[in-house]
């Protein structure tokens, strides 16, 4: 065999191996697939908020036991200067999931899961939580408090209401400071918006009806 046809010879074994890993990443991928699925919100809101939280740890944090499995599973499988190759596999699984933890850390402390702690908390430090996908699972987040914040109103939870209200207004403040290039973050962003007025709304109606306390009042000069 000449040296050309040598050099097209390695290109199959190369391309070969390459369809096997992309065989095996697919597989993993959809694992993961469905059990981020098992992140939706389930149809807890007739329970009281402390329910509601322990309730969404027992349904999460098993899941997030499994899917960190996963994650070393793809560690194994992409060498690192394929990484970004690679990573549009798996990156809206790990929005959606930082999208889940960022719900229940908020519920469990009424802030904002920082990103080291979302890594560690997503990936079990397999793979790299890149910035943009932590950001675009946090700016999901607001319309699921905007949510639970209808369902909870109806159950008399106000104090969640105007919780929920200051943080979004917060987070959206936090959102704008920063530089997004990226197309889908950034239309996620503007969604906060829509959500912040939702939340507006529902705090205004309950000062409104004396359910909440009025904000507090400016101090004079």
């Amino acid at each position: 065999m000449d040296t050309s046809c040598a050099c097209l010879a390695s290109l199959v074994t190369h391309f070969r191996e390459e369809e096997e890993r992309c065989d095996s990443i697919s597989r993993v991928c959809a694992d993961i697939e469905h059990k981020v699925r098992q992140f939706l919100i389930p149809p807890l809101h007739t329970q009281p908020i402390e329910e509601y939280t322990a309730a969404l740890e027992r349904a999460y944090l098993p899941v997030v036991e499994d899917l960190r499995e996963c994650y070393k599973q793809l560690s194994g499988l992409v060498p690192p200067t394929l990484y970004h190759k690679y990573r549009d596999h798996w990156r809206t699984h790990v929005q959606r999931q930082v999208q889940a933890m960022a719900l229940l850390h908020f519920l469990q402390t009424n802030a904002l899961v920082p990103h080291a702690d979302a890594q560690q908390a997503v990936c079990g430090g397999y793979l790299a939580l890149e910035l943009d996908d932590y950001l675009c699972g946090v700016a999901s987040l607001p319309a699921d408090l905007a949510n639970l914040s209808v369902a909870l109103a109806i159950r008399g939870a106000y104090a969640f209401v105007v919780q929920a209200h200051a943080f979004v207004v917060e987070l959206h403040a936090a959102f704008q400071q920063l530089n997004l290039k990226n197309d889908a973050l950034r239309r996620r962003f503007d969604g906060i918006k829509y959500d912040v007025k939702r939340l507006e709304q529902m705090v205004y109606d309950l000062r409104i009806r004396s359910l909440v306390p009025p904000p507090p009042a400016a101090h004079a000069k």
